[in-house]
């Protein structure tokens, strides 16, 4: 069997930051300020089947959670023949070495790994040994942004972001209560019991990202009555990014473009968002198996990675 290379990176982990300013903390911190130090840089504080604690190259705080699955996938094709598995990320050294000891505790999957990659297009030869796969007929690069598969649009697989815990919003029809659409949600604490167990599409206000300051959207719906603000990222179709609402008039439920355009155009509907099974992985495994199969897997991976708007 000829060697299927494929790479995990930021689609496996979702991951909850906490940045502290010289003088205050730029996003909330599940750590007072005082326990940030410098002289304590990458380090892991606390590591589980689930996500890891740490503090990175730069002193930054972070915890990681592990997508579903993702452990699963990983050990899998680390057991099937002829598969090499590579970690390209562009994120720092420390940071990555932080998170490989949640995917890699005893550093044997993972082939290589290499920080410091380009987000703006990850060139698959810069990661493989020289001379590997110079075609790249058995290579596959995994990644959640469209812009890393540039350099070989034909060798990619794009996923959803990963964000944890994962929910959905699901829109029924008022009248009947037939379901007919399910779009991955971020939500906070904040958002009320009545949008949870669900409510009417006259309660919420809809915007998208970037149509307005945040703050001045979320009042001015907040005075209109509205109970949720609901946040459509018009760059994704269906990836979701969670929104710090902590200092806003409303909380806010943040959904990609598609999950916004189904509330525009079906207004009379009932909403409710609900916690959500993430499964996403479990498609990644299928189609590498696929690759791993066939001689070329382009013939699998048909569709151009790089203008995914997934």
């Amino acid at each position: 069997l000829l060697a299927l290379h494929h790479f995990l990176s930021e689609c496996l982990v979702g991951i909850s930051v906490t940045f502290h300013h010289a003088e205050s903390p730029i996003v909330n911190s599940a750590l007072p300020a005082s326990s940030f130090n410098l002289a304590t840089q990458e380090q892991v504080l606390h590591v589980d089947r689930e996500k890891v604690e740490h503090i990175d190259d730069d002193g930054l705080h972070f915890v990681t959670f592990l997508r579903p699955y993702a452990l699963g996938v990983l050990r899998f094709f680390y057991m099937l023949p002829g598969c090499r598995q590579f970690v390209s990320t562009s994120a720092s050294p420390g940071y990555m070495n932080n998170v490989l000891v949640l995917l890699d505790p005893r550093s044997v999957i993972v082939h290589t790994a290499s920080a410091g990659q380009s987000s703006r297009g990850k060139i698959m030869s810069d990661v493989l040994p020289v001379g590997c796969d110079p075609e790249l007929k058995r290579t596959v690069l995994v990644d959640n942004r469209a812009s890393c598969h540039k350099p070989q649009p034909f060798n990619g697989l794009v996923v959803t972001d990963y964000v944890h815990p994962a929910h959905e919003m699901v829109l029924q029809e008022t009248l009947t209560a037939r379901e007919f659409a399910r779009f991955p949600a971020a939500v906070s604490d904040r958002v009320p019991s009545d949008v949870m167990k669900g409510c009417q599409r006259s309660e919420l206000k809809v915007a998208e990202r970037g149509e307005g300051k945040l703050s001045d959207v979320a009042q001015h719906a907040a005075d209109a009555g509205a109970i949720a603000l609901v946040l459509a990222n018009k760059a994704r179709d269906v990836s979701c990014f969670p929104c710090d609402d902590s200092k806003l008039a409303l909380p806010v439920i943040s959904v990609g473009v598609a999950g916004g355009r189904a509330l525009h155009e079906q207004r009379n509907v009932s909403i409710r968002v609900q916690p959500a099974s993430d499964r996403e992985m479990l498609w990644v495994w299928s189609v590498l198996v696929g690759c791993w199969l066939v001689p070329n897997v382009q013939w699998i991976l048909r569709n151009n990675a790089s203008e995914s708007t997934l």
